[in-house]
């Protein structure tokens, strides 16, 4: 209830003491706006550029972020693992995932004993399913020290990825009891009460996560997700709608809002939603197709045939497929040229069709339709010739003896 109070302790303390770091940690907890951390009276300290890509990649700013901590690598700090650790964050926040390795790896070579962090760059092998770098990670880290909360985040992951959730539980309660205010642990734990399929323990351990850290999308959209799974849409569209408000440049989140939304059949909020998931990056790389698809369900074939195409077009372009999604834009791409009379390119669209076992027989049955009328085209267009040449009128001699007479009469006087 003393925020501000305490916002302006640490704000004095910071500046009698500029190097004692864990004031600014405490402070950055308490900064909820770019507005306040700029209005933030601050000395002129080379670490208060340390506090503010801190402070970014809490606000949801992470390309801030990056931007200062290369600024700083530039200054002397190439070889900080600090500053290697929180551009990883950074790009962990902002979807990047290579470069968040990468930066980790770095870190590990700089300084292989400092597990500052590791839970973060086992959260990004497992995003990227590597198995065996996390197994290798979680060995290294027991060697090192067996008993520290990290280490038990990391082994808890390498469980996670094996689908041995029972033992990731285990690990991250051991975690948990070691360092009970960390929200990212008890999103973890929710993730995993989610997979053994006990939502009331996952809904639980969220909220704790908010309890600790209100500006974390990351415990807000479990919650949704968490809500979905129940049918218990009202709620998800809730807490889906907080996460968002938090990312709103976030594709996932926009996704969520759209599949809420056309669950309880409110379309025209759904298609606003995939929409803004296209417009911002589409992650997950199937915006486009399901905005086409409710483009289809509206009735609105045109827009659903030109987003299809554009969804398979970009699908080919980044040589990865959703299978389903691209199978579905295939065969109706096909049907609508279909009923165009674009045979040309429905037997396009309908080949695609046929490297996806699900629709291959319905991608047969169109090849064979558009045979079928182009054979009917073809003997309609034969018929109509000769219709033509018997209906030609045929001159006879009388009338042409008749056409020669009058043609070469001439006066004579």
């Amino acid at each position: 209830g003393l925020l501000h109070e305490a916002l302006t302790y640490f704000v004095r303390t910071i500046k009698a003491a500029p190097h004692l770091w864990s004031a600014w940690e405490d402070l950055a907890m308490l900064v909820d706006s770019e507005q306040k951390l700029h209005n933030l009276d601050l000395p002129k300290h080379w670490i208060r550029n340390v506090f503010y890509a801190r402070c970014y990649v809490e606000l949801h700013k992470p390309e801030l972020c990056v931007y200062i901590c290369k600024e700083l690598t530039q200054i002397g700090f190439q070889n900080s693992t600090h500053i290697l650790l929180l551009q990883a964050k950074a790009y962990e926040t902002g979807a990047e995932l290579q470069l968040a390795r990468t930066c980790c790896e770095d870190a590990r070579t700089i300084d292989p004993y400092n597990l500052d962090s590791m839970d973060i760059f086992s959260n990004i092998l497992f995003v990227l399913e590597d198995y065996h770098a996390l197994a290798s990670l979680a060995q290294k880290c027991i060697e090192t020290e067996k008993y520290r909360f990290e280490t038990c985040i990391v082994v808890a992951n390498f469980y996670s990825i094996r689908n041995d959730h029972a033992r990731a539980i285990q690990y991250l309660t051991r975690a948990l009891r070691m360092n009970p205010d960390y929200p990212a642990a008890w999103i973890l734990l929710g993730h995993e009460f989610v997979e053994g399929k006990n939502h009331a323990a996952a809904i639980n351990a969220y909220r704790e996560a908010l309890d600790l850290n209100r500006r974390d999308h990351r415990a807000w959209y479990g919650l949704g997700e968490t809500y979905e799974i129940i049918k218990m849409y009202n709620y998800a569209l809730y807490y889906f709608k907080e996460a968002f408000a938090l990312k709103p440049n976030d594709s996932r989140y926009s996704n969520a809002l759209g599949e809420i939304y056309e669950r309880t059949q409110k379309l025209h909020e759904a298609k606003k939603c995939y929409w803004r998931s296209y417009c911002v990056g589409d992650i997950e790389g199937n915006a486009l197709a399901k905005y086409a698809h409710v483009c289809d369900l509206l009735k609105d074939e045109e827009t659903t045939a030109r987003a299809y195409m554009e969804f398979i077009r970009t699908q080919e372009l980044r040589q990865v497929k959703n299978f389903t999604e691209f199978s579905q834009a295939a065969v109706f791409l096909a049907n609508y040229h279909v009923k165009k009379r674009q045979y040309d390119q429905a037997c396009s669209y309908a080949r695609k069709c046929l490297e996806f076992p699900e629709v291959k027989n319905a991608a047969k049955d169109i090849l064979n339709k558009i045979t079928g009328l182009r054979e009917g085209q073809q003997q309609l267009k034969e018929k109509e010739s000769i219709q033509q040449q018997t209906s030609a009128p045929i001159p006879t001699a009388k009338s042409t003896i008749h056409e020669f007479d009058s043609s070469s009469t001439t006066t004579i006087d």
